[in-house]
């Protein structure tokens, strides 16, 4: 809560990069979440909008270049916990590169244990839930869920 009583949420954006009905899925480490799959992602820096932070996101964890992303939906993050840890709120974002050039490289190896591909009805576990929750609004076909 900030000082008047406000709720304060962070904003972050997930990355859905296709390639033969696949996504591409990494393991996190040394980050809230260790040990979990989950989709390119990061935080929108203060001033950065949400294709800026795609952009830079994808370049900087996969080495992969796009600049043009689809917006697939938003959804508050809210009420989950890892290993009895509570996480933080996030407005996340799901948007997936139009066109992209190159293949995936760990281009942050002390962030993530390496980029495999993965059918999306058929990921690995335990997958990160705030990617889990984005894919349920991607399976509902709908933009937004609160």
């Amino acid at each position: 809560m900030s000082e008047n009583g406000r709720r304060l949420v962070r904003l972050v954006v997930y990355i859905f990069l296709e390639k033969n009905d696949k996504i591409l899925i990494g393991k996190r480490k040394n980050a809230f979440g260790e040990g979990y799959y989950s989709t390119p992602a990061g935080h929108i820096d203060q001033g950065e909008t949400v294709m800026e932070c795609a952009k830079r996101e994808l370049f900087e964890e996969t080495g992969i270049k796009s600049d043009f992303f689809e917006f697939l939906c938003v959804r508050l993050l809210k009420d989950y916990d890892i290993d009895g840890v509570k996480a933080h709120e996030y407005v996340a974002f799901a948007v997936r590169p139009k066109k992209w050039e190159g293949e995936p490289k760990l281009m942050e190896s002390e962030k993530n244990q390496g980029w495999e591909w993965h059918s999306i009805n058929n990921l690995p576990k335990p997958m990160f839930p705030p990617v889990l929750m984005l894919i349920e609004c991607l399976k509902k076909s709908t933009k937004f869920i609160d």
